[in-house]
């Protein structure tokens, strides 16, 4: 499945009066603004990159009620970092937030951290700075966000200058965090929904879960193509990410929901990823995942939860609507899987290079005709400062860029689409990715591995059609060798 590529974001507001100092009611509307860039939070191969702290939002007054300030009806998970779902670099008001010990305290409500003019406490409904965690806030309304400047759109808070990120303008960090994203195959005369959710489960009481549920679609009566997909969030204090996964093979999956690992053998065809912000995932023109007769009777939907407190006393039914039609779309999509694995990196580097190769033998091996790229997207953690992804072509030997990330975002990927001219890829061409990462604040060796601290070097090429490829990965294994084959993804980490 692939992002569209018309974005938009949108978000404005009006001033608010001086009632709103007072602790009375006032408010904030936007309307909508274009935006041309094509960015989101992307997870590769669905690693745990993102960890929020959810529960600090207990110590903050209506902690679970900060609006996100351009996304109507949606709650910023991480109120005190830079991304809505928590986790990575601190905001204004995350740093200050953590000088007070993770509490909120008579100092911290009188900051103004954002330095939009009203205090902390104005902006989280507690005025007069007399709110703690076994009572009620003074106001439980008009809340907003204590690390976003506001007017967001007047010059002063968007040329306001950023700390502790490589954004360097809070115009720049909002221009990233403030997309949406228009799907208008969705309202295509024809197409269908429906829900696919786990049935309500307990959430363990552990940092990390990954829950999995087999759903049976045999019954649909003919081919059909998923041209869209939303996410059904029920509980959003432990959804991370959600993906579904095609099955391949004829194998018993228990059809009630189940702890399950990353990935389920025979069910590992990653048909569509979702992370915690992005509110539709939509299929290319040319090209979708295809669904019924001719196509995946067996999915499995798979939900990350991340518990860092732990609670015993959570439970979760979410999922994803898939929105689909019987006008086939002309091609299957595919996905390729490039760069390298089960490599280290040294501390306290200001610059080490990784660089994974597809060689010539592989893609000759890999590819029976060519293959049209439609989007291309890096994956790095948090050490992770440049990515690309290049082909160089095996006539000419010229290179064509995929992607080009100069300064390389974890917490905010570029996504390169290619929607109206498919970038070809022909047996023989090479496939080179570059990642470069800096661990001078690290005094150990950084590993590869899934967790945020280790390290990947992962790209993904969405193409069609499918059926010109045989295989779905091509890594670099250390320093020894390319393998050009399927492996199941929890075998990079025990590859020789």
């Amino acid at each position: 499945m692939l992002m569209d590529s018309n974005y938009l974001h949108s978000r404005s507001s009006i001033g608010l009066n001086d009632a709103w100092r007072n602790g009375k009611l006032s408010g904030k509307l936007y309307e909508p603004m274009t935006s041309h860039l094509t960015r989101l939070v992307l997870t590769l191969l669905l690693s745990c990159d993102v960890s929020g702290y959810f529960t600090f939002r207990d110590k903050i007054p209506n902690g679970h009620m900060v609006p996100h300030p351009c996304k109507p009806n949606t709650i910023w998970q991480g109120v005190g970092h830079f991304i809505d779902a928590g986790g990575k670099n601190r905001n204004p008001f995350g740093l200050d937030f953590a000088a007070e010990r993770n509490r909120w305290s008579r100092s911290l409500c009188l900051k103004d951290s954002d330095g939009d003019g009203w205090t902390n406490g104005q902006e989280l409904g507690d005025p007069n700075c007399t709110w703690t965690e076994s009572t009620q806030p003074f106001r439980t309304y008009a809340i907003t966000h204590p690390g976003v400047c506001d007017p967001w759109n007047s010059s002063a808070c968007l040329l306001k200058q950023l700390t502790n990120t490589s954004y360097e303008t809070q115009g720049d960090w909002l221009r990233d965090v403030c997309q949406t994203f228009d799907c208008p195959t969705m309202n295509e005369k024809g197409v269908m929904s429906l829900d696919l959710r786990l049935k309500r489960t307990p959430v363990p009481a552990k940092r990390t879960t990954h829950m999995c549920q087999l759903l049976d679609l045999s019954a649909l009566p003919v081919s059909y193509h998923i041209v869209a997909v939303k996410p059904i969030i029920d509980n959003n204090e432990v959804v991370h990410h959600m993906a579904l996964f095609g099955c391949t093979a004829d194998m018993f999956i228990p059809p009630m929901p189940y702890e399950c690992s990353l990935m389920v053998r025979g069910c590992d065809d990653l048909l569509a990823p979702w992370v915690f912000g992005v509110p539709v995932v939509c299929s290319h023109p040319k090209a979708a995942v295809k669904i019924g007769q001719d196509g995946y009777t067996k999915i499995v939907i798979q939900i990350h939860w991340n518990n860092p407190g732990r609670k015993s006393d959570l439970a979760d039914s979410s999922g994803l609507t898939i929105y689909y039609t019987p006008k086939l779309r002309e091609h299957d999509i595919g996905i390729l899987v490039v760069g390298a694995a089960k490599f280290d990196l040294p501390a306290e580097r200001q610059s080490v290079s990784v660089i994974g190769t597809c060689t010539e033998r592989c893609t000759r091996n890999l590819i029976k005709s060519p293959i049209n790229i439609t989007l291309a997207a890096n994956h790095m953690h948090v050490a992770g400062v440049h990515m690309s992804i290049t082909i160089r072509r095996h006539t000419s030997h010229t290179l064509v860029n995929l992607t080009n990330e100069e300064t390389y975002k974890s917490d905010g990927p570029r996504l390169f689409t290619y929607i109206d001219v498919p970038v070809p890829l022909y047996p023989g061409d090479q496939v080179i990715t570059n990642c470069t990462y800096s661990t001078l604040d690290r005094n150990s060796t950084t590993y590869f591995g899934l967790a945020a601290s280790d390290e990947m070097c992962f790209g993904v090429l969405f193409f069609y059609p499918k059926e010109h490829l045989v295989g779905k990965t091509c890594l670099t294994i250390g320093n020894e060798y390319t393998k050009c084959c399927w492996c199941h993804q929890e075998d990079y980490l025990f590859l020789p």
